[in-house]
């Protein structure tokens, strides 16, 4: 039998579809079997690969920036400028990451308060709650799982989420626009940027050697940098229609269908030899053409009268179910 709800949830039904009870009992773990340990937060195992090759890209970056981009600067107070950005800025982004994956998510809705029902964790959540595979429980306000923080963006992390990429945006934009500076000046003039690294004490290596590596950072920091630009602005425009992560990749999914579905529509009408409806017949509610060539009746747009006119055999035929052939022999008119 189906648990017991509260009053506000008898009265939302939201997993209650019209014309039948919904078929949710095959996600339910079987009777007598524990189910899977939710996962806490992202520092819980099991860590995702990305998640580990964040842990080993952060320090690197980090290095570069602050071994490299910083001490090759014109002049000592250039260097004290960007070295305390460099600090500041990584610094919130350390903190803010640790607390995205520190926090937990999960969806705490009192029971009075709640119009759904989960029927894997086998409880009452929020409407806006949604159950994660990854993180086998339901989130408050599902945005997404972070695979690069292990962890399930929702309503208790989703600021945070948002600050750690602003500064992360800001950090990759300062740290490309330094490297391609250095890098065009060791090309177009190679005696000054070989002077300014040899002056800069914290750098331990040739010109030759931190020109080669400026310019493989710059390379690789492009990609990076256009990526987060791109995920910021996703959730800019995200915040500006009130929509999630999940809301709007159901949303276009099931536009894709609805496309396909009118597609494959009209190549139906286009196989029988009929042409497909037009959208003016739509909004009149006029009958689409019959496929043989012959017009469909239709009593809403007063086509055909004459088919409310039948015979006494007509009549009786029709109460008891029967079929009625038409004088013409290819259109059977069930009656």
């Amino acid at each position: 039998p189906d648990p017991p709800r509260p009053a506000a949830s008898r009265r939302v039904g939201a997993l209650r579809p019209p014309g039948g009870a919904p078929d949710l009992r095959s996600a339910m773990p079987p009777k007598g079997a524990q189910a899977a340990p939710a996962r806490t937060n992202g520092l819980r195992p099991p860590h995702h690969p990305l998640q580990v090759a964040t842990w080993c890209l952060v320090p690197l970056f980090l290095g570069f920036s602050l071994g490299l981009l910083a001490p090759l600067q014109p002049t000592a107070r250039h260097y004290v400028a960007f070295s305390a950005a460099y600090g500041l800025l990584f610094s919130l982004l350390l903190a803010m990451g640790y607390v995205v994956c520190a926090t937990d998510p999960v969806d705490d809705t009192s029971t009075d308060l709640a119009d759904s029902y989960c029927f894997i964790c086998r409880r009452h959540v929020a409407s806006d709650a949604k159950h994660c595979v990854s993180c086998n429980k339901c989130i408050a306000r599902f945005d997404h799982h972070c695979k690069w923080l292990n962890n399930c963006i929702g309503r208790r992390n989703y600021a945070y989420f948002l600050v750690l990429l602003v500064c992360l945006v800001a950090v990759t934009t300062l740290a490309e626009a330094q490297a391609l500076e250095l890098v065009g000046l060791s090309f177009r003039h190679p005696d000054r940027f070989r002077r300014r690294v040899e002056a800069a004490a914290a750098v331990m290596l040739g010109p030759r050697a931190a020109g080669s590596l400026l310019l493989v950072g710059a390379v690789l920091l492009v990609p990076i940098t256009f990526l987060v630009w791109q995920l910021l602005g996703f959730h800019v425009y995200l915040g500006w229609h009130k929509q999630t992560t999940y809301d709007f990749v159901t949303q276009a999914a099931q536009a894709k269908q609805n496309r396909l579905r009118e597609n494959m529509r009209k190549q139906s009408f286009k196989h029988v030899g009929g042409s497909s409806p037009r959208a003016s017949d739509k909004e009149d509610g006029a009958a689409a053409p019959c496929p043989c060539g012959k017009k469909s009746s239709s009593r809403r747009a007063g086509e055909d009268n004459s088919s409310a006119i039948a015979s006494p055999m007509t009549s009786s035929m029709a109460k008891t179910g029967a079929s009625v052939v038409d004088t013409d022999t290819s259109h059977p008119a069930v009656v």
